[in-house]
């Protein structure tokens, strides 16, 4: 910084320039000195001054510009104002400015709104009656065009009630609670637990065919105030494409945007995730995306994918041997009788026959695990009159046909009645595993359960105990080892089967060859 007691060198010279008699010196006197001027706001030029957020509390009216830190807003004049020559002094003479003073003047003519500063207390419960009906509706799956008819309804069924008289909130007001109150505090709520507490995230994608794909988060997490494991819908991710990069990189963005975290999977103990490769491949998969941020993350499959694909193996394995298609089946038999009065009506007149109550029949769909279990006993239930209907009746339908061919066979009661036998063996399991409370503790011992139930079927027993022995329990048993088996007549093939199956037997209607 330039010392004030030397001569400025560049006013020196430019003087020189200008001035002749300056550039001969007297010999024997010493050359004149001119000192330079020194000024308040020494330097202002060279070095610029930022905006300082503490000239707010003298001037609340100016406030600070995004991307720039050399000027400032003045909200009186509605103008970015540079404050880098002087600081704070470019901000008072602006303040004495002609311009400044005359917006001044004009917004004090202004009339101003009358705003109350709190609410009474009949208001506070209004406000309240209509918040908590909004988060019933919610609560209970109403639909929100409900409250376009509950305001009228409560003020006249409740005249008395002065909260009732003031209650207004139609589908619109009850939209708007929803969506700009509740959610905002519920989601806030929740990362502020996910910052503190460790927490596992599940993620499933949409079957929709549209431009996007759903991909809605849930957090599984411990909730202070209830004492209890609790499971939260966190967000909404959708995305154009279904690889792993593109609903990775959407998961990233939108944890690391919400946590306000470099890096949110380090706060992640645990995935849940579909078995699909992009899910958990070994090489470009969410999982090896994930492991790579954090590799302590446990990446869990959805065990009740796992027993519903293993239903569905053996089921098309008994398919193919027998010929018999249980799916095809229970489909074909659902849809001959949906949206068709006659032909419910003609089933009605055979139930009433076989002296049976008449029973709807069910729908099955491939991808509901349990639909297949229910399906097959409302069949098994109106068997004699299913089979009375389609060994009387004659259409010509490609489906009809199929059935009548499926119920004149004698075996189809014995394939219904293995698949209700065998059935409950999955179901069971995997009713269990959906349960509320955390089961992780309890996974292993119930899919061994399961393993078991299901090689005692055919397996012989000394093998069993002999494998639970070892230090891989049954996964060490042989099952495919012929050896191993038990006889067919020891197969466990439930005892209703057994019985039919020797009925038609003694009755000559099937034979062993």
């Amino acid at each position: 910084m330039m010392d004030p007691d030397e001569p400025s060198c560049s006013y020196a010279d430019s003087r020189s320039d200008s001035s002749d008699d300056s550039c001969f010196e007297v010999e024997g006197t010493p050359p004149k000195t001119k000192k330079a001027k020194l000024t308040k706001f020494a330097g202002a030029a060279k070095y610029k001054t930022k905006f300082n957020h503490d000239w707010t509390k003298e001037f609340p009216f100016i406030t600070s510009v995004s991307g720039d830190q050399y000027r400032f807003r003045c909200n009186v004049c509605d103008k970015k104002i540079k404050c880098d020559h002087t600081g704070k002094k470019d901000v008072i003479m602006h303040c004495k400015s002609k311009s400044h003073l005359d917006q001044a003047k004009a917004l004090r003519a202004q009339p101003k709104l009358p705003f109350q500063s709190a609410q009474s207390n009949e208001e506070l419960n209004r406000t309240e009656a209509e918040l908590q009906m909004a988060v019933l509706t919610a609560i209970s799956n109403v639909p929100l065009a409900f409250h376009d008819r509950l305001s009228p309804t409560i003020r006249k069924v409740f005249p008395d009630s002065k909260i009732a008289l003031k209650y207004h909130s139609a589908s619109t007001k009850a939209t708007c609670m929803l969506n700009e109150a509740v959610a905002p505090m519920l989601i806030n709520n929740l990362l502020g637990s996910m910052r503190l507490h460790p927490f596992s995230i599940c993620i499933d994608g949409s079957n929709d065919t549209e431009l996007e794909k759903m991909n809605p988060i849930t957090v599984r997490i411990y909730d202070v105030s209830s004492n209890m494991v609790v499971t939260r819908f966190l967000d909404m991710c959708t995305t154009t494409g279904g690889t792993a990069e593109a609903i990775y990189n959407t998961m990233n963005v939108r944890l690391r945007s919400l946590l306000n975290c470099p890096n949110p999977w380090m706060l992640c103990t645990s995935v849940g995730v579909d078995n699909t490769s992009v899910n958990i491949g070994i090489r470009d998969s969410i999982k090896t995306r994930v492991l790579l941020q954090n590799p302590a993350i446990y990446f869990n499959g959805c065990p009740c994918h796992i027993i519903h694909n293993a239903a569905q193996k053996a089921r098309e394995s008994f398919s193919e041997i027998s010929g018999f298609d249980i799916e095809e089946f229970v489909i074909d038999l659902f849809y001959w009788f949906d949206k068709s009065t006659k032909r419910k009506n003609g089933l009605q007149s055979y139930c009433m026959f076989c002296d049976q109550e008449y029973r709807k029949i069910m729908k099955h769909v491939s991808t509901q695990w349990l639909s297949l279990e229910i399906a097959v006993e409302r069949s098994l239930k109106q068997f004699p009159s299913l089979t009375s209907y389609f060994k009387s009746e004659d259409e010509s339908q490609a489906r009809f046909r199929r059935l009548q061919t499926t119920f004149t066979d004698s075996m189809t009661e014995v394939y219904l009645m293995f698949f209700q036998s065998v059935l409950p063996c999955f179901t069971h399991c995997n009713q269990f595993l959906q349960r509320e409370e955390p089961l992780i503790h309890v996974l292993q011992p119930q899919l061994e359960k399961l393993l078991k139930n299901i090689l005692a079927k055919f397996v012989k027993p000394a093998v069993i105990a002999e494998g639970l022995k070892n230090d891989d329990g049954l996964l060490s048993v042989n099952f495919k080892d012929k050896a191993n088996h038990v006889s067919n007549n020891n197969l466990v093939i439930g005892y209703t089967t057994k019985r039919i199956l020797q009925r038609l037997l003694d009755e000559g209607d099937i034979s062993l060859y």
